[in-house]
């Protein structure tokens, strides 16, 4: 049998309309950390969820040709203005079956609170790097 182990170095976001006051933004956030009484806790709260849910859905082919090793994985999305994750990139891959299965996993996150920018929705770049054990 094989595992997976997910270890995350950092999860970072960045709107991409940077060049506004800070004071008058907000960032993506899950539903479910809605209660939460503060960006930071609604931040931390979603990062956590965005962890589980990469955890638990993360899929590679028992048949994959990567079934050892292990690596860093550095994926770049966009969480747009209707809170939908979109566009993954892989900054820095591993193998082809690894690089398709965390691009995959992107588009289906569940939805977001898009960020806010002035009040207004906003598209949000997120930065997840990942170290990945495969045993």
């Amino acid at each position: 049998m094989r595992w997976i182990v997910f270890f995350f170095l950092t999860i970072s976001y960045q709107l991409i309309n940077a060049h506004v006051d800070a004071s008058n933004t907000s960032q993506p956030y899950f539903k479910i950390c809605d209660h939460e009484i503060s960006d930071l806790l609604r931040y931390q709260c979603t990062n956590e969820k965005v962890y589980e849910f990469i955890q638990t859905h993360f899929y590679i082919s028992p048949s994959s040709s990567s079934n050892t090793g292990s690596g860093d994985l550095v994926l770049s999305f966009t969480i747009n203005e209707k809170g939908k994750a979109t566009n993954p990139i892989i900054v820095k891959g591993l193998s082809e079956d690894i690089n398709q299965a965390a691009l995959d996993i992107v588009y289906k996150l569940p939805k977001f609170i898009p960020g806010k920018v002035n009040g207004k929705n906003s598209a949000t770049e997120y930065i997840i790097n990942l170290n990945l054990i495969l045993r």
